[in-house]
C-alpha cells in the first residue's frame, strides 16, 4: 500500500516537472521581433538645367541669320512686284506672286525656328513658372496682356526673362534688368527713392516707379507708361529704353525684334504697338473661340 502511493507520487512529480518544461520555453521565448517595412521612395530626378551655353547662342545666332536671309528674299521679291504693278505690268507681277507666297513661306517657317530656338533656352520648369505668373498677373490686372518670351527678339543677344513681357495700355514691358544687361548695361536700385539707374558708357538713364517722368542724362522725358512693378521685378517701356540706347524696335505678327540700326519714329512705333495689341486680341480671341 506504502509502495504504491510512493509510485502515485512519483508519478505525479514526474508528470508536473513534463508539464512545466512544456510551459516554460514558451513563457521564456521572447516575442517575434516585428519586422519593419521601409516605405518605397521614388527618386526624385532634378530637371536638367538647360543652360543658354555657347551651343544655345551658336544655334539662335544661326536661326537669326537664316530667318534674315530669308526676309530679305522675300523683301526683294515684294519690292519688284511693286515695281512691276507701278509700271503697268500685271502679268509680270501676277508672274511674281507664287515665288513671293513661297519665299513669304520661308520666311514664316525660318522665324517659327527662331522662336523655337530662343524658347529652347528655357527649361520646363522654367516655362511652366513663367506661365503661372502670367496668369497670376492677369488675374491682379486684366488690362494686361501676356506675350510669349520668344516673342521677344534681340538680334544678336542672348536674354531671359523670370518674369513674361507684357502689354499694357498699349505698350510692351519687359524686365529691365534681363533687357538692359543684354545691351551690355548695368542697372542700379535705390530701395529709398524707389529709383532703377540704367548706366551704358556715358549714358545714364532714371526711372521712378509710378512715375512717367523719366531722366536721360539731365533731360527730363514724359513716358505713356511709366516704370513699376510685376512679380518683384522692375518693368520697364520696351521700346523707350531701346531706343535710348540706339536700338531700332520693330513689331511684326505679334513679335517684337530688337537690333541696333535707324530708330523709328515715335508715332511709327506707337502704330506698331497698337498694331501688335490688336494682334494679340485677335489671337486670344480666336484662341478662346477654338477652345469652346
Amino acid at each position: 500500500m506504502k509502495r504504491n502511493r510512493n509510485k502515485g507520487l512519483v508519478l505525479f512529480l514526474m508528470l508536473v516537472l513534463i508539464l512545466t518544461m512544456s510551459i516554460m520555453p514558451s513563457a521564456a521565448a521572447k516575442p517575434e521581433k516585428e519586422v519593419k517595412v521601409k516605405p518605397v521612395v521614388t527618386e526624385q530626378i532634378k530637371p536638367e538645367k538647360v543652360v543658354r551655353d555657347a551651343a544655345w547662342e551658336a544655334a539662335k545666332d544661326a536661326a537669326e541669320t537664316e530667318k534674315d536671309r530669308l526676309e530679305v528674299a522675300k523683301d526683294l521679291i515684294e519690292a519688284e512686284i511693286e515695281r512691276q504693278m507701278s509700271l503697268g505690268n500685271q502679268e509680270e507681277a501676277a508672274l511674281l506672286a507664287d515665288d513671293f507666297a513661297a519665299a513669304k513661306a520661308s520666311f514664316i517657317a525660318a522665324k517659327a525656328e527662331l522662336k523655337s530656338v530662343i524658347k529652347n533656352g528655357y527649361t520646363e520648369e522654367e516655362l511652366t513658372t513663367i506661365d503661372a505668373i502670367g496668369v497670376a498677373l492677369v488675374q491682379a490686372d486684366p488690362t494686361i496682356q501676356v506675350l510669349p518670351v520668344e516673342n521677344i527678339i534681340v538680334k544678336g543677344k542672348h536674354l531671359g526673362f523670370d518674369t513674361p513681357p507684357v502689354i499694357k495700355a498699349g505698350r510692351t514691358l519687359v524686365p529691365v534688368r534681363a533687357l538692359v544687361q543684354a545691351f551690355g548695361a548695368e542697372v542700379t536700385w535705390n530701395p529709398v527713392n524707389q529709383t532703377v539707374t540704367i548706366t551704358r558708357g556715358d549714358q545714364k538713364i532714371v526711372l521712378t516707379l509710378g512715375e512717367t517722368e523719366v531722366v536721360v542724362d539731365d533731360n527730363t522725358i514724359q513716358l505713356d507708361v511709366p516704370a513699376q512693378t510685376m512679380n518683384g521685378r522692375t518693368v520697364v517701356p520696351l521700346r523707350f529704353i531701346a531706343e535710348q540706347m540706339g536700338f531700332e524696335v520693330d513689331y511684326e505678327d505679334g513679335d517684337v525684334t530688337i537690333e541696333e540700326g535707324v530708330v523709328q519714329s515715335a508715332d511709327e512705333t506707337e502704330e506698331a504697338e497698337d498694331a501688335l495689341e490688336e494682334e494679340t486680341e485677335s489671337t486670344e480671341t480666336e484662341s478662346t473661340e477654338t477652345e469652346e
